[in-house]
């Protein structure tokens, strides 16, 4: 997979994905547990059903959810829809929460409430002068990143 490519889901090379059949197919191999269980099948519109719900879940805006999902909103009898505008920047916090939630459900991240029960945790065990030494060497990061 080509990290650096401009693509959410490049193929191999970087490039656009020309075959999403193959694609899904690959996808759809990886769930079956080492042959143990069937594979999950599903389609592009079950991604996007699932991207939606998730959207709705975190709170996105129903605006803001039909502009991530790139449906038309000029055909809707809301008069006030026709004045809102979002630049791409203003799109990216929203996906990213979606994104994270997502992340979160699959066990890839850790929510920030649990990483600071982590954190708690880890420091409740350490010695006054662990905790001296771990805030000056966090401290002292700072320092040479502002440089």
């Amino acid at each position: 997979m080509c990290l650096d490519s401009p693509y959410v889901f490049p193929n191999s090379k970087g490039g656009v994905i020309t075959n999403v059949d193959r694609s899904i197919a690959i996808i759809v191999q990886e769930t079956s547990q080492n042959g143990t269980q069937p594979p999950i099948t599903f389609s592009l519109h079950d991604a996007r059903r699932t991207f939606g719900s998730i959207a709705e879940l975190v709170g996105v805006g129903s605006y803001i959810l039909k502009r991530l999902m790139n449906h038309r909103t000029m055909r809707s009898a809301d008069v006030t829809q026709g004045y809102l505008h979002f630049s791409a920047d203003e799109l990216r916090e929203p996906a990213r929460a979606v994104e994270r939630a997502i992340l979160e459900y699959a066990g890839i991240m850790t929510r920030e409430s649990k990483l600071d029960e982590m954190l708690l945790s880890m420091v409740g065990k350490m010695t006054d002068e662990e905790k001296r030494k771990a805030i000056l060497s966090l401290l002292n990061q700072k320092e040479e990143k502002d440089e």
